[in-house]
C-alpha cells in the first residue's frame, strides 16, 4: 500500500521483472486461460462503426471490464491488494485506484454476468521478457455468474455498489507520452509497393480475372503469395503437404494476411526484419496482420521511449497525428492502412488497443501512392469480394482512421 502513490503514476513497476525473477516458469506450465474475478461491470465500447455503403451508424459490440487474475502465482494477488475486501471496497477513491491497477478484459457481445462473477480468460505473451502481459486479457467463457442487477455480489457488497462512471475508467491503453514528444523519420519501402502492384497485375489484374473460385487461380495465388512469403520469412520451404492442402481449401480461407505480408519478402527491403518478426509468432509464417504487432510496439515506444532511439519500427498512427505531422509522418510507399471488415471505418481507440490477431475484424491495404494505375485509387489489398471471388483491387483508403507506418524514431524530448 505504500508504493500505490508511485504504481499509480507509473502502473508498469507493478511488475517490472517480476517473471525475469521467477527462476523458472515450470510453475506456469506455459498457460494461457486463468481464472478471473469481475471488478467492474462490462461496459460497451463508446462510439461507433459508420457502414460506408450505407452511411449508418453501427454500435459496436466490444465490451470490457476490469479483471483480478486469481492464480496465488500471478503479480494480481502478490502485489495488489484484493479491492473486493470490504476494507478497501468501503473507500470508493482508494477501491477505485488499486481497481485501475488490474487488467483490462476485453469481449464480444454484452455480457450477462456482474461483478464478483469468475470467468475465464486468454492473456497473451508480453515483452521486454516477461512472460505475460497483464494489462490486457480477452474473456473466454463464464465460470460463475452474479447476475449484473444483484447488488450483493458475496465478497463484493460494496464494490457492486460503486457508481464506476464517476471514475473516468476507460479500457484504453495508457501512453505515458504523445507524438509530440517524438521526431520521426517515415522510411519509404518502395519494394514493397512494387510487389503488391506486381500481385494485383498478376490476379485481380489479370484479363481473365483470377479469383480463387478456379483450380488454376488457387494454384496462381499459392504459389505467388503463401509459399513465398514462408520461405521468405522461414528460411526453408512450405511443407508441400500445407501447400496443397491450402490450394485445396482456399476458397474458405482468408488470404488477405498473405498478400500483404508477401508484399514484405524482399530481404533487402527496409522493414523485413520487422515484418519476419510478426510472421515468425505464426506458424504459417504470412498468415497475420501486423497491426496487432504495430500497436504493441506503440504501447512500448511510447510508455519506454528512451529504449528505442535510433531504432526503425513498425508502429500504429491514426489519420489526426499523420496529419499533425505531415512532413515526418506523411504516407510513404509501403505503409499500410488497417480498416474493419464490416465497417471499414474502424475507429482509431480500437485499432490502438486491438493488441491480438482477432479473425474477422481487420483487413489492411498496402499504400502504393503515385504509382497507382487507377486513378483517385492508390491502396491495393488481396481477397477482396468481387462477385463473391476473392481476388485483389485497388481502394482509397485515404479516409481512414488508422495507418501502419515503418518509421525511424530520431529523438524524445518529452514537453513540458
Amino acid at each position: 500500500m505504500a508504493d500505490l502513490k508511485k504504481y499509480l503514476t507509473n502502473p508498469e513497476l507493478i511488475f517490472e521483472g517480476f517473471f525475469r525473477q521467477v527462476s523458472s516458469y515450470s510453475v506456469f506450465q506455459n498457460k494461457t486461460e486463468f481464472k478471473v474475478k469481475v471488478l467492474t461491470p462490462p461496459t460497451p465500447f463508446t462510439g461507433s462503426d459508420p457502414d460506408i455503403l450505407t452511411g449508418n451508424e453501427e454500435q459496436s459490440t466490444k465490451f470490457w471490464f476490469k479483471g483480478r487474475i486469481t492464480d496465488p502465482n500471478m503479480p494480481h494477488e502478490k502485489f495488489l491488494p484484493d479491492p473486493c475486501d470490504e476494507s478497501i471496497a468501503s473507500n470508493e477513491s482508494l477501491a477505485a485506484d488499486i481497481v485501475s491497477l488490474h487488467s483490462t478484459v476485453y469481449m464480444d457481445g454484452p455480457a450477462d454476468f456482474g461483478i464478483g462473477s469468475i470467468i475465464t480468460a486468454f492473456i497473451e505473451p508480453g515483452a521486454n521478457n516477461n512472460k505475460y502481459d497483464l494489462q490486457f486479457m480477452r474473456y473466454l467463457k463464464t465460470d460463475f455468474k452474479v447476475a449484473p442487477d444483484v447488488k450483493l455480489a458475496q465478497e463484493c457488497v460494496s464494490l457492486a455498489n460503486i457508481d464506476w462512471s464517476k471514475y473516468g475508467m476507460t479500457p484504453y491503453s495508457h501512453e505515458k507520452y504523445t507524438i509530440d514528444d517524438f521526431t520521426f523519420e517515415s522510411v519509404p519501402q518502395p519494394e514493397a509497393a512494387d510487389l503488391a502492384i506486381k500481385y494485383h497485375e498478376m490476379i485481380g489484374g489479370a484479363d481473365p480475372q483470377i479469383t480463387e473460385y478456379t483450380e488454376e487461380g488457387r494454384n496462381l495465388i499459392v504459389d505467388t503469395l503463401h509459399a513465398p512469403a514462408y520461405e521468405a520469412f522461414r528460411g526453408e520451404p512450405w511443407a508441400e503437404s500445407e501447400v496443397q492442402g491450402y490450394k485445396a481449401n482456399l476458397i474458405e480461407r482468408a488470404w488477405s494476411g498473405q498478400f500483404l505480408n508477401a508484399c514484405y519478402i524482399d530481404p533487402s527491403g527496409s522493414g523485413f526484419q520487422q515484418f519476419q518478426q510478426n510472421a515468425l509468432g505464426f506458424r504459417t509464417s504470412g498468415c497475420c496482420y501486423p497491426n496487432a504487432f504495430g500497436a504493441r510496439n506503440r504501447r512500448e515506444v511510447f510508455n519506454n521511449p528512451q529504449n528505442y532511439i535510433n531504432q526503425t519500427i513498425l508502429l500504429i498512427f491514426s489519420d489526426e497525428e499523420i496529419k499533425s505531422k505531415p512532413t515526418e509522418l506523411g504516407l510513404v510507399y509501403g505503409d499500410a492502412s488497417i480498416v474493419g471488415q464490416e465497417f471499414p471505418f474502424k475507429p482509431w481507440e480500437e485499432i490502438r488497443n486491438e493488441f491480438e490477431n482477432v479473425g474477422g475484424v481487420t483487413h489492411m491495404n498496402v499504400y502504393v501512392g503515385d504509382k497507382s494505375t487507377v486513378s483517385g485509387k492508390n491502396f491495393i489489398g488481396g481477397n477482396l469480394g468481387r462477385n463473391g471471388h476473392g481476388t485483389t483491387a485497388y481502394v482509397n483508403d485515404l479516409n481512414k482512421h488508422g495507418f501502419l507506418k515503418l518509421v525511424k524514431i530520431m529523438s524524445f524530448s518529452p514537453n513540458a
